[in-house]
């Protein structure tokens, strides 16, 4: 089917790839809090030295929230290729999510 082709070759994450993701995401929201394009300026800051080429803004923030949910999960349960993830990573994962990370700004508020 025409869908299927138009669709891109997954490329697995690489250790590197995800270590930069969390240090960065880290710092972001450490420094730059309120700027609206988080992804796309972190993907900026790796393109060339550490992300696969092929990594578009929406690829970081899904492997963001897919390692939010891995963090929060025991190690017995996490999908295989989740499993080898350094623990310390995992660690900073659940503070960034909990300590740092904004809420997402979903529309008008229900206030008004």
């Amino acid at each position: 089917t025409p869908a299927k082709d138009d669709k891109k070759d997954y490329k697995k994450w690489t250790l590197r790839e995800t270590t930069f993701l969390v240090k960065q995401v880290a710092a972001f929201y450490r420094e730059r809090r309120d700027e609206p394009r988080i992804w796309a300026t972190i993907l900026e800051a790796g393109f060339k030295k550490v992300f696969d080429p092929s990594r578009k803004p929406g690829d970081l923030r899904t492997k963001w929230r897919s390692l939010k949910s891995t963090a929060r999960m025991p190690k017995d349960r996490r999908k295989s290729h989740l499993a080898d993830l350094p623990e310390n990573l995992l660690v900073d994962v659940n503070f960034i999510a909990d300590k740092l990370e904004v809420p997402a700004k979903r529309g008008p508020t229900a206030a008004n």
